[in-house]
């Protein structure tokens, strides 16, 4: 193991995803505009489009609610809540709406940090796998070089 991470290290500026993540939470928080972050809002479907199993009617609410929500604040609704809970998104969406633009401003973007913090993770990991496959290909590869050079020198020494 110590070897992919020192690999993975060097393929990175970051020592570990905890650290990668400190510096997009000071990005996002600090640094980055609210136009930053109704750009980013605007790249998210329609929040009821997103469900994939969900009563037809909860659908139905969770749609006009998204349009409410939407015209009020000028951004679509931004969860991070699995969305198999689609009774819980349906009642978040509905207080939401009760919200002030800038109440709801500062949750949508810690809920879109969220979203930001889980696709680092899933990144850092596809990265990790990535690196631990092309370490195991080397290793691979390497073992099949010395292989046949073996049964190469091998079959020339029969045939002398």
């Amino acid at each position: 193991m110590g070897f992919e991470q020192g690999n993975w290290r060097r393929e990175t500026p970051f020592s570990s995803l905890e650290h990668a993540i400190s510096f997009a939470r000071e990005i996002w928080f600090r640094e980055s505009s609210i136009g930053s972050w109704l750009n980013a809002f605007s790249a998210h479907s329609c929040i009821a489009d997103t469900f994939l199993v969900a009563p037809v009617p909860i659908k139905m609410e969770i749609h006009q609610w998204g349009r409410t929500h939407s015209l009020k604040f000028g951004f679509g609704f931004i969860t991070s809540m699995d969305k198999h809970l689609s009774q819980q998104i349906l009642d978040d969406i509905k207080a939401r709406c009760e919200n002030s633009l800038i109440v709801e401003l500062d949750i949508a973007s810690q809920e879109e940090f969220k979203l930001i913090e889980n696709d680092l993770a899933l990144l850092w990991q596809s990265k990790k796998m990535v690196t631990v496959r092309l370490v195991l290909r080397r290793t691979v590869t390497k073992g099949a070089v010395r292989l046949m050079s073996r049964r190469t020198a091998a079959s020339s020494e029969h045939y002398k």
